[in-house]
């Protein structure tokens, strides 16, 4: 504003177009406005942290998280309130990385308000300020406490798996091998029988007997166990004469202990009513499993049955039966294995007096049937041996007890007093891996189970003519 020549006041203007810069700016603060909405409103957890790990800021989805109003977290230590000493020391670690410019994601457990474990995925970034300086950090939390638990449930599921496969395989190998012996005892027999007459004796026959009863006894195993797992065993209730039952049960194993010279002592108290109601077949199936057991891991002493009663009411009786053995025991570590399908105590078990491990589980599961308990007490002894006598040559199996094929064969080597001997190896698994193992042992042949006698004959020849000629 001045004065002209005329001594008037002239005014003058300078206008400036400044429309892009409020455009520019209004669409600042939109978008301002559009993340701050998003941010407190985004299911994601946003925290911001000083330097100190001293909450700044939340939004609404981390109060919602973490079960805290925003008063309640402000000012506060973000690892004293979330955090266990193991958490504190991770965060930490990644706020002095912050410092440095770093980001990264981790996954940690905290607890809420509630107190309540849960599981946080956290991405963490350096907070900067206008000047560019970083004054702390800024991070974006996620809840996957659901997710967490699905992964355990499935890494359970898989170990699960995973056992249930290598119990698979062991079954398989279990069965391979209690299939193939009788089969090799009848097959190896029967051949006998057609060569020559003189192997027509009593003796044989009672070995062919007896392996067709193992595997009779074995068929009848899988069945039963199979009906239980079903649900299709059905309980019956009839009168029986207790006394009856377990003297005709104790009776049947007599000629096998006498053959043993191990005593068998049978006790019945007083108590026990003579005429009881219940299922006699699953009760002679659960007494002749356990006694069945005693008796075949039992080569000295005693096998005793002691039978006992508590009256509950004029009606009904608690019957408890021990049964109790001096044979080889049972190591404590698996005294909570036996009563599983296809399990045995130890593999040299299976080795030396056979069994696929499914009586104990079949008693347990008839026991539990009719509201019982079965439980066990062991200790495990141990024997002396498997080393005086001489042979013109060895039939090894590769699975024996005490001590297998393999170590048996590398013992032997090692011995100087039985070089050139010769060593063939029998299994019941056709395996090349088992085969290869025994002949880097020291076998000269490998068969397998049930095997024929003329190509039993043609190795040995083989073995005694290259060893001895």
């Amino acid at each position: 504003m001045h004065l002209n020549s005329k001594s008037e006041i002239e005014l003058t203007a300078l206008a400036i177009d400044i429309s892009e810069r409020k455009q520019a700016e209004m669409n600042v603060l939109l978008q301002e406005e559009k993340y701050r909405n998003i941010i407190a409103n985004m299911n994601l957890g946003l925290l911001e942290v000083d330097m100190d790990d001293r909450i700044q800021f939340a939004n609404q989805s981390f109060c919602l998280i973490s079960g805290y109003e925003l008063p309640e977290l402000k000012g506060k230590k973000a690892s004293d309130i979330f955090m266990s000493d193991e958490g504190k020391q991770i965060i930490s670690k990644k706020n002095r990385t912050r410092i440095e410019g770093a980001s990264d994601v981790y996954s940690l457990p905290v607890k809420n308000k509630k107190g309540e474990q849960r599981w946080w995925v956290i991405s963490g970034a350096p907070r900067y300020n206008d000047n560019g300086e970083i004054v702390g950090s800024v991070g974006i939390h996620l809840d996957v406490t659901e997710q967490k638990s699905l992964e355990e449930e499935l890494k359970i599921a898989k170990l699960k798996a995973e056992e249930s496969s290598k119990a698979k395989e062991s079954f398989l190998a279990t069965m391979s091998h209690e299939i193939r012996t009788p089969l090799n005892a009848i097959i190896g027999i029967t051949d006998l029988m057609q060569i020559s007459n003189d192997a027509r004796n009593d003796q044989n026959l009672d070995i062919l007997s007896f392996s067709a009863k193992n595997l009779l006894a074995l068929i009848s195993d899988i069945l039963d166990i199979s009906k239980i797992d079903a649900g299709k065993i059905e309980l019956v209730r009839n009168p029986m004469n207790m006394h009856k039952v377990v003297h005709s049960i104790c009776q049947a194993f007599k000629p096998a202990l006498e053959e043993k010279k191990v005593k068998l002592d049978v006790t019945i108290g007083s108590e026990v009513p003579e005429i009881l109601i219940g299922d006699e077949l699953r009760f002679s199936q659960i007494l002749n499993n356990l006694l069945s057991n005693a008796v075949k891991f039992t080569c000295k002493g005693s096998v005793s049955v002691l039978m006992n009663t508590e009256i509950l009411d004029d009606k009904k009786v608690r019957l408890t039966c021990a049964v109790t053995d001096s044979g080889i025991g049972i190591a404590t570590n698996k005294l909570k294995t036996i009563f599983e399908a296809f399990e045995q105590a130890d593999n040299k078990i299976v080795r030396q007096f056979g069994g696929t491990g499914l009586g104990l589980n079949i008693t347990k599961k008839l026991i539990e049937l009719q509201g019982g308990i079965i439980q066990v007490s062991s200790k495990l002894t141990r024997g002396t041996t498997l080393k005086t006598k001489q042979f013109d040559a060895a039939l090894i199996d590769l699975f024996m007890p005490e001590m297998d094929g393999f170590e048996t064969m590398k013992r032997i080597r090692k011995n100087k007093k039985l070089t050139g001997l010769p060593l063939i190896a029998l299994t019941a698994s056709a395996e090349v891996t088992l085969m290869n193992k025994a002949l880097e042992c020291g076998a000269d042949r490998c068969l397998t189970k049930p095997f024929n006698p003329q190509i039993l004959k043609k190795y040995f020849i083989w073995s005694y003519e290259n060893t001895y000629d």
